[in-house]
């Protein structure tokens, strides 16, 4: 198992190597899976919000 998942799992018994792991994580991969997760949750509330209203989403041209 990896420190990571070892974290994950909170079984992790010495923080330091977890800070070496940490500082390898590319800043820009970071930021990528940070707007990924954001994009599926947004989704996820979509999805739920027009399972709850009965709507359906016809998209792109509707005018307020």
């Amino acid at each position: 198992m990896t420190t990571l998942e070892n974290f994950a799992l909170g079984k992790l018994v010495e923080p330091s190597i977890l800070d070496e792991d940490l500082d390898q994580i590319d800043q820009d991969e970071l930021e990528e899976l940070d707007l990924q997760l954001s994009m599926a949750l947004l989704v996820r509330r979509a999805k739920k919000f027009l399972q709850q209203t009965g709507k359906s989403f016809i998209g792109g041209n509707t005018k307020t």
